[in-house]
C-alpha cells in the first residue's frame, strides 16, 4: 500500500526531468542527483512506515510486537501477523466503564461478526451470569483462548460469566 501514486521508478528519475537537458550527460551533476534521489527514497519510505505503523491494522510486525509487550500479552509466533493485529485491536476496544454492550464490541472487533448478551440466573440464590453468544464471522483464523483472555482482562471479578460460540 503507498500514500500516493507515483509517475516515476525512484526519485533520481523524477530530480532528472528538472533539469536541462544538456545537465543530463555531465557526470558530477548525475551523482549529485543520484545521491539525493537515495535519501529522497528513504525518506519517503520512512515517512510512510510511520504513517502505517500509526494505525493497527496495517502495523508492521515490530510495532504489532511492541504493542504486544506493552500490554502484557503472551507473545505467540505462530500466529499470523493479522491474527496478532486483530487481538491487539481488540484490546484497546472499551476502557473505562464496563458494560455488557462495551463487551459485545471487544468480541466483535476480534470477531467480525455480531455478538448477542443477556443476564440469567444460574443458581438458587438468584444471581446472574452473562452469557456472551458469538459466531466465527468471516475471519480465517479464530482463537478462542484469546477472546476468554480479553474478556477477562476486562471483565470484573464479582461477575460470572460464559462466552460460547454458536
Amino acid at each position: 500500500m503507498r500514500l500516493y501514486q507515483k509517475y516515476f521508478p525512484g526519485n533520481y528519475d523524477e530530480l532528472i526531468t528538472y533539469y536541462p537537458k544538456f545537465y543530463r550527460d555531465v557526470l558530477e551533476m548525475r551523482a549529485i542527483l543520484e545521491a539525493h534521489g537515495a535519501v529522497l527514497d528513504e525518506l519517503e519510505n520512512n515517512i510512510e512506515l510511520v504513517f502505517f505503523n500509526n494505525f493497527i491494522d496495517t502495523a508492521d510486525e515490530q510495532t504489532v510486537s511492541d504493542l504486544e509487550k506493552f500490554l502484557d500479552i503472551k507473545l505467540n509466533r505462530s500466529r499470523s501477523l493479522e491474527v496478532r493485529r486483530r487481538f491487539v485491536k481488540s484490546f484497546f476496544v472499551g476502557f473505562g466503564k464496563v458494560s455488557a454492550s462495551i463487551l459485545e464490541a471487544i468480541i466483535s472487533s476480534y470477531t467480525h461478526d455480531t455478538v448477542k448478551s443477556r443476564f440469567e440466573p444460574f443458581d438458587s440464590v438468584g444471581n446472574n451470569m452473562l452469557h456472551l453468544e458469538y459466531r466465527r464471522g468471516d475471519v480465517p483464523t479464530l482463537y478462542l483462548e484469546d477472546i476468554t483472555f480479553l474478556i477477562s482482562k476486562k471483565m470484573p471479578a464479582h461477575i460470572f460469566w460464559r462466552a460460547m460460540l454458536t
